[in-house]
């Protein structure tokens, strides 16, 4: 398995009695005499230094994020007129018999470290309680620790993009959905934006992964199906409804996308939710 692959899969998580949110001591050297017996997820708020880890050397500032694996042999230095302040959490990660572990990515460094910071914090919080529910809470912040982790690693688009442009496209995003249900112009969203229609596409795309224009139509055209599938509106009136005041038009964009009418996915679509709702044989 690379790194990176089937991030959690069947994975529960284990809290290890080893965690902490310290600020290193002067002349402060973290060379385990052994390979670790557990996963440590390591990260720095504060200071500076390096990391050597499997052979690669490292630079930590703010944002650097490790995931030490057990038999990792880590070293980590500190500037000392920049200490640092680290949170570590170590864990284990069980899986079935018949399952290889699991081998996620060793360093990630975090432009944008709200998130990631967040949910480190709010794991802290929990194994520092007495709570009833502590083990399983653990495991699902962790959960959504090393998916943060996993798709900041491997999006190269958004984690080349500055975090206020990422807050720009999300924005943008979620009023493009919000009003799905007519065409929203790409200079109506410049302007919102702040950006030139150019700068706005170029960002967008390497955001999304797909043009702006591209991403515009597939959320009017989901919205189509919706009210295909839920409600009793005909083609005509959802194509009116959505922006298209030509059926034909629209019918041809929707099989574009879909590979088949709107009006065959309205008749297999509500052939479907009878079939589904009728009560089994007996």
């Amino acid at each position: 398995m690379t790194e990176g692959t089937n991030p959690i899969g069947n994975v529960t998580f284990r809290a290890s009695k080893w965690f902490n949110k310290v600020k290193c001591e002067p002349g402060w050297d973290w060379k385990p005499a052994h390979g670790l017996p557990d996963y440590d997820l390591w990260y720095a708020l504060e200071g500076s230094g390096e990391m050597r880890l499997n052979g690669h050397t490292y630079p930590i500032r703010r944002g650097s994020c490790f995931i030490v694996h057990p038999g990792d042999r880590p070293h980590a230095v500190q500037n000392d007129d920049d200490r640092l302040t680290v949170i570590f959490i170590h864990f284990w990660a069980n899986v079935p018999l018949d399952t290889t572990p699991p081998v996620w990515p060793r360093h990630t460094f975090f432009r944008d470290v709200y998130p990631i910071e967040r949910l480190l914090h709010e794991m802290l919080y929990v194994l520092g309680s007495r709570d009833s529910l502590r083990e399983e809470e653990f495991d699902c912040w962790m959960k959504l620790s090393i998916l943060h982790i996993h798709r900041h690693h491997h999006d190269k688009g958004q984690a080349a993009l500055s975090a206020r442009h990422q807050e720009t496209i999300r924005a943008a995003i979620d009023y493009i959905r919000r009003e799905s249900g007519r065409r929203v112009r790409t200079d109506e969203l410049a302007g919102r934006a702040g950006m030139s229609q150019a700068h706005l596409n170029i960002v967008f795309k390497q955001f999304a992964g797909m043009p702006l224009k591209k991403y515009i139509t597939l959320t009017r055209l989901e919205r189509a199906r919706y009210l295909l599938s839920d409600t009793t509106m005909n083609v005509s009136e959802v194509a009116d409804a959505i922006g298209y005041s030509d059926v034909y038009t629209f019918s041809k964009i929707f099989k574009r996308y879909f590979g088949m009418t709107p009006s065959y996915y309205q008749i297999s679509s509500r052939v479907s939710i009878k079939t589904n709702s009728m009560p089994p044989d007996r």
